[in-house]
């Protein structure tokens, strides 16, 4: 048998039964799949800097309106010296990123995206 005390007490009252925490990979793999048709909120964050590109962030419309995946980006005032003055500019923090620039680009299904918030 297992060796293994935390589930001995569930495995020896439900003997039928393979419900151990480490034995339940196939009904993960089949949450997984039930994730992946659900419909995404997708921002478009411009990097910051020169030629940096963008990211797609995806948010699960389940727990985020437009608007409050949106509010996930929290604006921070930067300043640069430039032509001997500095300039205030507006940028945005988000999972360790700074972004130049975001637009709500629409709703996805998750299929479409290859990168989700999780």
């Amino acid at each position: 048998g297992a060796s293994l005390d935390a589930g001995a007490e569930t495995e020896e009252s439900d003997p039928g039964t393979s419900r151990h925490p480490l034995c339940q990979s196939s009904s993960r793999s089949q949450f997984s799949l039930e994730e992946k048709r659900m419909k995404l909120h997708i921002v478009r964050a411009q990097k910051f800097g020169h030629n940096e590109g963008y990211d797609d962030i995806a948010f699960p419309a389940d727990e985020y309106t437009p608007e409050s995946a949106l509010a996930q980006f929290k604006p921070v005032i930067k300043a640069a010296f430039q032509n001997n003055h500095w300039y205030a500019h507006k940028v945005y923090g988000y999972d360790g990123e700074t972004y130049y620039r975001i637009r709500y680009s629409g709703l996805a299904d998750s299929e479409e995206t290859g990168k989700s918030k999780e």
